[in-house]
C-alpha cells in the first residue's frame, strides 16, 4: 500500500515539473514576437483578433530594396456563417509614422527606385472555395478589391519602435476606406476604425 502512494505521489511530482517546465517556456517567448492584432467594422462584421505565441494571424514579412523598406503583411478575415473568406493585403513602403493614402491594389505596386517614385498599396482577395477545380477555374474563385483613384484608402501608423536583437519595428495604426470589386464597381468592402498592429 505504501509503495502504491509513493508511485502515485512520484507520478503528480514529474506532472507538476512538465508543467512548470511548460509554463517556463512559455514565459521566455517575449511578447513582441507574438504582437499582432486586427480589431475593427468590416463591412458588417466585428473583427476582433490576435497573435499568440501559438498561432498569429496577423502575417508580415518585412523587404528591403535598396534604401526602401517596406512591410507587407495579411490577415485572414472569415466571414461569419459562411466557408468563403476574404484575405487583407497591403505593402507600406518608406515605413514611417504619419498617413498613408493609397490608390492602388497590393499585385499592382510599381517600385520605380531609379526615377525615385515608389507606392504604397492594399487589397482585399475574397477568397471563393472551390472544391477541387479545375486549372483553369482556380483563378475564378477569387474575386479582387481594390482602392479607387477618386478614393483612396487610408492608413494612419500611430506607433512605430524598434527592440533589442530585433530589425522588424512593432507597428500599430489605424485603416480606414473602401476597397471595390475590380470588376463590378458597385461592390465593394466597407472597413471603418479597424485599429491594427503588427510586427
Amino acid at each position: 500500500m505504501k509503495r502504491k502512494i509513493l508511485i502515485i505521489t512520484l507520478l503528480f511530482g514529474v506532472a507538476f515539473m512538465v508543467s512548470c517546465s511548460k509554463d517556463d517556456d512559455e514565459e521566455k517567448i517575449p511578447s513582441w514576437w507574438e504582437f499582432g492584432y486586427f480589431k475593427g467594422m468590416v463591412d458588417d462584421t466585428y473583427y476582433n483578433l490576435s497573435n499568440s505565441w501559438k498561432e498569429q494571424p496577423v502575417n508580415h514579412p518585412i523587404h528591403t530594396l535598396g534604401d526602401v523598406t517596406d512591410m507587407a503583411w495579411s490577415i485572414k478575415l472569415d466571414i461569419p456563417n459562411s466557408e468563403n473568406y476574404m484575405v487583407f493585403r497591403t505593402r507600406l513602403f518608406s515605413l514611417h509614422r504619419g498617413s498613408y493614402l493609397l490608390y492602388v491594389s497590393s499585385d499592382s505596386v510599381t517600385i520605380l527606385l531609379n526615377d525615385n517614385i515608389v507606392k504604397s498599396g492594399c487589397q482585399v482577395d475574397f477568397c471563393i472555395p472551390v472544391h477541387m477545380p479545375p486549372a483553369n477555374e482556380i483563378k475564378d474563385s477569387i474575386v479582387y478589391y481594390s482602392p479607387h483613384a477618386d478614393s483612396p484608402f487610408r492608413i494612419d501608423i500611430l506607433n512605430m519602435q524598434y527592440f533589442e536583437n530585433s530589425s522588424v519595428p512593432l507597428v500599430e495604426g489605424e485603416m480606414n476606406g473602401v476597397l471595390y470589386n475590380e470588376k463590378d464597381p458597385d461592390d465593394a468592402i466597407v472597413f471603418q476604425n479597424v485599429m491594427f498592429g503588427i510586427h
